[in-house]
């Protein structure tokens, strides 16, 4: 092997991080040593991807989750904008409203029957 094919060997390992085999100028010891690191990181990098699969999926679920929570909220909000009632009650919405639109029409109408009593009964004794 040539000084310069030895530096480039060497320049390779240290990017690869790979640690320098105990016999330099032994091209298969070299190699086998790349691939056995090269091994190695694949693995790691293999278990990341499968680690990061598992957190895609979870973040996905909850995404989902967290989509159907704000319709629900959104849906919620509508109806408090609107000021409508549940199912049942808002039945009565419309009978409610004219009842107290005209209750409300009356009351300045009558405004001294409605004011309190500024003196007490009367005692006899």
């Amino acid at each position: 092997m040539t000084p310069e094919q030895e530096a480039v060997l060497r320049e390779i390992r240290r990017q690869l991080r790979v640690p320098e085999p105990a016999g330099l100028g032994e091209p298969d010891a070299t190699l086998a040593g790349a691939v056995a690191a090269i091994r190695a990181d694949t693995s790691a990098l293999r278990e990341q991807a499968e680690a990061l699969r598992g957190q895609i999926v979870a973040l996905r679920t909850e995404i989902s989750e967290l989509e159907a929570t704000t319709a629900d909220l959104s849906a919620e909000l509508r109806g408090l904008i609107e000021r409508r009632l549940p199912f049942p009650l808002s039945l009565l919405e419309g009978p409610a409203v004219a009842l107290v639109e005209r209750l409300e029409s009356l009351l300045p109408a009558r405004p001294a029957e409605l004011a309190a009593p500024t003196e007490g009964p009367e005692r006899h004794p």
